[in-house]
């Protein structure tokens, strides 16, 4: 989650804005000090274009999506596209 957040140049206060939550949600969940509930972390997914959750973890949302995010995130942590 940090990481597709730094690669959209979204802060931790602008995603808590964004996503309707405390800032200190977001701060926790990067630190792994909280355990998100489906509902907030669909709000998180959402405002990133990714899910954060099931089988499609760090996909795209949306069909057809042009969002480049996965690899970028991808890129970034020095992962290979198969």
């Amino acid at each position: 989650m940090e990481t597709a957040r730094a690669v959209k140049g979204i802060s931790q206060t602008d995603l808590a804005r964004m996503a309707n939550v405390n800032k200190h949600v977001i701060s926790n969940l990067e630190q792994g000090k909280q355990i998100p509930d489906d509902d907030t972390l669909g709000k998180i997914g959402i405002r990133l274009g990714i899910s954060l959750k099931g089988p499609s973890f760090g996909k795209p949302i949306g069909h057809g999506s042009k969002d480049k995010t996965k690899e970028k995130v991808e890129k970034k942590q020095g992962k290979k596209k198969n």
